[in-house]
Order: structure tokens, then sequence, then C-alpha cells
């Protein structure tokens, strides 16, 4: 999503995304940001070479010792990491909603 003129990374996203690594080791799943809107969006496949114009790869898995390291608490990750990483990656000064 965009908020305040920056990508920011939600629970509720990041909960989509990591649903299914209780159930695989590694899913082979691809988390996508959109960079015109920032929704983001999960593609339960594979093909990391096949990344739609207009969006880019966030994440490839989840890697389950990656999500368990947040016992939960998936909006530490957010804040902690991936908000971060964002706001790193994408520096949106003078960037309006």
């Amino acid at each position: 999503m965009m908020q305040d003129g920056a990508f920011r990374i939600t629970a509720e996203e990041l909960a989509e995304f990591v649903g299914p690594a209780e159930v695989q080791p590694v899913a082979p799943h691809l988390w996508l940001l959109n960079t015109l809107t920032g929704e983001t969006t999960v593609e339960r496949r594979g093909d990391y070479g096949n990344v739609p114009q207009g969006w880019v790869l966030l994440m490839t898995g989840p890697d389950p010792a990656w999500v368990d390291q947040w016992a939960g608490d998936l909006q530490r990750a957010c804040d902690e990491q991936l908000n971060p990483l964002l706001a790193e990656a994408f520096p949106m000064e003078g960037v309006a909603e």
C-alpha cells in the first residue's frame, strides 16, 4: 500500500503471503509490489522470471524459518524489517499519494 507518500507493507498483506508456509517447507510463491500504486499481490507459482510489467518481486518463498523468527508478530516483521527495506529501495521524497 501507499502511506504518507511511501510504500508500506501491512501485517495483513504479509499474512496473506506467509500463510502457506505452515504447509510447505519453502512454498514456490511470489509476493509482488505494484510500483505505481503500492498494491501487493501473492501469486502461488514459482515462475520468478515472469513478473508482470509495473510490478517488482518483493519476496519468494516464504521460508518457514524467516516466518518463525517473528513468533506470529507480523506487524513487527513489517516495522523492523520489511518497511525499512522498502524505504531504502524506493525513496519516495516528493511523490504524492
